[in-house]
């Protein structure tokens, strides 16, 4: 078998799972046809050196005017989503922007605060910041509550000489309240990846917008999960001379060519968001809120008192003799989520989105033949059990339109 039959034969299998897959994994979202448009511009082939905040003429590329007038459009919509005074879309992810930022704003020997993977932080953190040298210690957390415990950490800032907090949530229901944060002159870095798209219209979930405009904070995240858009990593800030400092060092320090398409392809998906995203967001929270009381009879939701889930995110514990089964059976029906090990998830859970399908449309009565198939996969798996969510799943994988786009 040539090389071409071998692709030929692996794009036939990949299609095949992905039109029969239901997307419950709440790290995946799917683009419009429309944010797809410019992935095959030649606009991919060209080059642009230097920031985002001014063009820089000197030793740069010919097209390089041209091509700054996006940095522009980016900025515009950067300010108009976010509210941000600087809008980056350079990285080419959320932990690509994070890594940047860490080189960029700190020094080998400075401590920093951050999300443990234990109360859903990004695992990468911890093995980032030793990489680079940084002094880390974890951020004191209310388990009870699912957030932080501010007092303490305004404490640590107060008594310490502590040079950053970065918080990354990988596993989030309830956004933090980053707001109780009493920085100074610490700078926080929020990568806000899961929740980027929720963020667009809750000034109170934007520290941009939320916390004092002389505080150095970077709000970034990657764009492809309740932001449908491509892999890119999305740096914004409001304090516009911290942000200076920032993208100097960026490039060409740490950046030298750019993937443009993927830019390109972020702006298609942000003028899209501006205008479909509100009801886009509504909706998926509808859709957390609506699955996890149809779960709630099979499943021990992790949930914050009488809350239910207030992202895409839902979070359920399984015994972990259980866990194993459940996953494996998911696996076999090509039932998407995540297998945790998290204490959040009190040491043994699942977590499923809602971002996939309801930009699938799926509302009430799709819904309900979701939360049949995952208490059917709670079950010993037989010839009949497999008959009865294959053939649910037949009729809900066939309903993939994309909503809420052009």
């Amino acid at each position: 078998m040539d090389n071409l039959e071998i692709l030929e034969q692996l794009n036939r299998k990949y299609d095949n799972y992905n039109r029969n897959t239901l997307p419950l994994c709440a790290a995946e979202n799917v683009m419009s046809d429309f944010s797809k448009l410019p992935l095959s511009s030649s606009i991919q082939e060209k080059y642009i050196m230097g920031g985002t905040l001014d063009l820089q003429i000197e030793h740069n590329f010919m097209e390089s005017s041209l091509l700054f007038e996006y940095y522009e459009l980016l900025s515009k919509l950067g300010k108009e989503l976010y509210g941000a005074d600087y809008t980056d879309g350079r990285t080419l992810t959320g932990m690509n922007a994070l890594t940047t930022l860490l080189m960029s704003a700190f020094k080998a020997g400075d401590k920093v605060l951050i999300s443990s993977s234990d109360v859903g932080g990004h695992g990468s953190i911890p093995i980032i910041c030793k990489r680079l040298g940084l002094i880390y210690e974890e951020l004191p957390y209310n388990y009870d509550e699912f957030d932080f415990d501010y007092q303490k950490i305004n404490h640590i800032i107060k008594s310490e000489q502590l040079a950053g907090i970065i918080i990354g949530l990988s596993d989030i229901q309830y956004p933090p309240e980053i707001q109780q944060l009493e920085l100074q002159d610490t700078i926080l870095i929020y990568d806000a990846t899961q929740t980027l798209g929720l963020i667009a219209f809750n000034p109170k979930q934007n520290p941009l917008l939320s916390m004092p405009i002389e505080n150095k904070i970077i709000l970034l995240g990657a764009t492809h999960k309740t932001i449908p858009g491509p892999s890119c990593g999305l740096i914004m800030a409001k304090n516009l001379s911290f942000a200076h400092e920032l993208d100097k060092k960026i490039n060409p320090d740490y950046i030298r060519n750019i993937q443009m398409h993927q830019i390109l392809s972020l702006i298609y998906t942000l003028i899209e968001f501006q205008i479909y995203g509100e009801d886009y967001m509504k909706q998926m929270v509808k859709n957390t809120a609506l699955l996890t009381s149809m779960l709630e009879p099979h499943f021990e939701i992790l949930k914050k008192g009488n809350r239910f889930s207030e992202t895409h995110q839902i979070h359920f514990h399984i015994e972990s003799g259980e866990l194993d089964t459940f996953y494996k059976n998911a696996t076999f029906h090509s039932v998407t989520l995540n297998k945790r090990d998290k204490k959040i998830y009190r040491n043994s859970g699942i977590r499923i989105g809602t971002q996939e399908i309801t930009r699938y449309g799926y509302s009430t009565a799709e819904l309900s033949q979701v939360a049949n198939v995952l208490s059917l996969l709670k079950v010993k798996q037989n010839s009949t059990t497999d008959k009865d969510i294959n053939s649910i799943l037949q009729k809900l994988v066939q309903n993939k339109t994309v909503h809420y786009c052009f």
